[in-house]
């Protein structure tokens, strides 16, 4: 055997051998994700730790999806709701007094696709949330839900859905019931700027009007 070939065998088997202590030598990195330690390849660049990206978005319950005439990822995370963006809360501060019942508006939501639980179907929605209370001690009778919604863009809803909360009825004394008032609407919600809620007037258990017929006016403004 020649001297350069053996020279040339000793190098690389020095290299090879550097190569495989280096590989047995380099510490092992896991991953702990809510005091579970997962599965996953964690690689240490610049001494920032790199995990997979489709490791990682599984475990927050993510999907990643590949477009290969972009090269693009794209992730969806569990909750993405494209709809939801389009979702606008207003608190507001509106109220209205009958006789010895008041009703308060503190929060206006216009929705693209509300739905009250899973059973539902969605709808396109402005939903209140209210508190109406009997002031009094006497046995009143108040049906808000049941009043006309008007809004800026000439639409009248003459009744709430019936996915509203039941917010009226029968109030024994001096009581409070919360929850949220559903209206359908076909407007575009983006042209919603104001509302006025008809209320016709409560009464006691001989059908006595108690008060009078009132108009609730609702401003959103952010």
């Amino acid at each position: 055997m020649s001297k350069k070939l053996k020279i040339s065998l000793a190098v690389v088997f020095v290299a090879l051998l550097s190569f495989s202590t280096g590989a047995y030598a380099a510490t092992k990195y896991y991953l702990n994700f809510n005091d579970k330690t997962t599965k996953t390849d964690v690689r240490i660049i610049n001494k920032k730790a790199y995990v997979p990206l489709n490791d990682i978005s599984k475990l927050f319950g993510g999907k990643v999806s590949y477009n290969s005439k972009k090269h693009t990822y794209y992730v969806k995370a569990k909750d993405y709701n494209p709809a939801n963006s389009q979702v606008k809360t207003f608190n507001v501060k509106a109220t209205g007094t009958s006789g010895p019942m008041k009703i308060t508006i503190s929060k206006v939501t216009l929705h693209p696709s509300f739905k009250k639980d899973s059973y539902s179907s969605p709808v396109r929605a402005v939903v209140m949330d209210v508190a109406v209370e009997n002031t009094s001690k006497q046995t009143v009778e108040w049906y808000p839900a049941q009043g006309a919604l008007n809004l800026n863009t000439k639409e009248q809803v003459e009744f709430s859905h019936p996915d509203s909360d039941l917010v009226e009825g029968t109030f024994n004394g001096q009581v409070i019931k919360k929850g949220k008032v559903i209206y359908e609407v076909k407007s575009s919600l983006s042209s919603i700027k104001n509302l006025k809620w008809s209320i016709s007037q409560p009464f006691d258990n001989d059908l006595n009007g108690l008060g009078p017929d009132i108009v609730v006016p609702i401003t959103l403004i952010k």
